[in-house]
């Protein structure tokens, strides 16, 4: 929920322009919003299980499986890459880099690359949704392994540790301009009762900007 709520207004604040790219689209749920707010959607994802799911739901969106950081995608195409948790799954500094200078060469100049990744709590706090009691997650490096178990799918997974100072530097290096870093705190008028998500959050939402 904290991943997606501000989006809308993170949106109509940077993006001009109705192109879009959803990289890593998963099940599509990211692909879906973009779509109800009048973007043209093509979304990609490497994983054939996930595209699978998808697809089966309704809506005018190009799904498209690629090979990891070859999508074939076209130059200063898009007005908008969304890239909804993809950098958790990144284990490799490098794999960093390549998966930005794809996502660069893709965009408009003064196109809009927005990176929602887990923030520096994420391993350390506990929250509504996510049991992250683990013990490798003690003393968690940058670039290692985390542990997290998703509470509503009861579903245990790796989570990459990349500090968001290091995201900075790399973003800065791949050529993007930082327009804000928001982290997203619950809300009494949510519809959850929130704990730690009061005063922490388990996510940050990078807003970049390949120059004109």
């Amino acid at each position: 929920y904290l991943a997606y709520r501000d989006l809308e207004s993170l949106i109509g604040r940077y993006v001009k322009g109705t192109i879009a790219l959803d990289y890593g689209c998963g099940r599509g749920r990211s692909s879906h919003f973009l779509a109800a707010l009048g973007f043209e959607v093509e979304a990609i994802d490497v994983c054939p299980c996930m595209l699978k799911q998808a697809v089966k739901q309704t809506g005018n969106i190009n799904f498209r499986l690629v090979k990891p950081f070859q999508a074939a995608l076209h130059v200063k195409h898009f007005n908008l890459i969304l890239s909804q948790l993809t950098l958790v799954e990144i284990q490799t500094e490098q794999q960093i880099e390549k998966m930005l200078f794809e996502q660069y060469q893709a965009l408009k100049p003064g196109g809009i690359l927005i990176h929602t990744t887990a923030s520096n709590d994420l391993l350390h706090k506990s929250w509504l949704s996510i049991d992250t009691n683990f013990p490798q997650n003690k003393a968690i490096k940058n670039g290692e392994a985390g542990r997290i178990k998703l509470l509503n799918r009861d579903l245990e997974l790796n989570s990459w540790h990349w500090e968001e100072d290091y995201l900075i530097r790399q973003f800065s290096m791949a050529g993007f301009e930082l327009l804000s870093m928001h982290k997203p705190l619950g809300h009494v008028d949510d519809p959850y009762i929130w704990g730690s998500e009061m005063h922490y959050t388990p996510y940050v939402i990078f807003n970049l900007r390949r120059p004109k």
